[in-house]
């Protein structure tokens, strides 16, 4: 193992021991990967968070914790399509076959051994990203509107509490 993915990997370790978040560690060849749960402040609540760590690569991954029929998926996939537009950071992800929506935000560590400050603006960059718009994905996963007028609501709320 390279001396910056020990590096890496000794500051995310330090940054979550340092929050008492419980964590688990998982093994990928050279890169990886913590996991732990998180309470978010929307209608899915809490989500298994996930952190894929190598020399230079750190991805920041969940999964949506339900799944959608079928008969949404075209809506579903519009919804997702219109967020990814609008959102420069993070990004839903859509699984045809599971019929499930999961969210990713990554980002380069090169020459650089993040510090606390770093890990925690990633983290909240995501868990702000799910509390926008996650509660708009399971209306449509739902069936209470249509992807456009949903994503039009809720975008239209994001924009009234940036207004100065």
């Amino acid at each position: 193992m390279e001396n910056s993915l020990k590096k890496n990997i000794e500051s995310l370790k330090s940054y979550l021991d340092s929050r008492e978040w419980y964590h688990n560690v998982t093994y990928y060849g050279e890169d990886q990967v913590f996991t732990f749960d998180l309470e978010l402040d929307c209608k899915i609540g809490k989500i298994h968070y996930i952190i894929q760590i190598d020399d230079n690569f750190c991805q920041f991954m969940t999964t949506i914790p339900c799944k959608f029929n079928d008969d949404k998926k075209c809506q579903v996939s519009e919804y997702i399509h219109r967020v990814n537009l609008d959102s420069p950071v993070s990004r839903f992800d859509m699984d045809y076959d599971a019929n499930t929506v999961g969210c990713h935000y990554a980002t380069t560590i090169v020459d650089v051994v993040p510090t606390d400050a770093f890990w925690e603006m990633s983290i909240l960059l995501m868990e702000k990203f799910l509390e926008d718009y996650s509660d708009g994905l399971l209306d449509v996963m739902c069936g209470n509107g249509t992807a456009k007028e949903v994503f039009e609501i809720i975008f239209g709320e994001l924009n009234k509490e940036t207004e100065f």
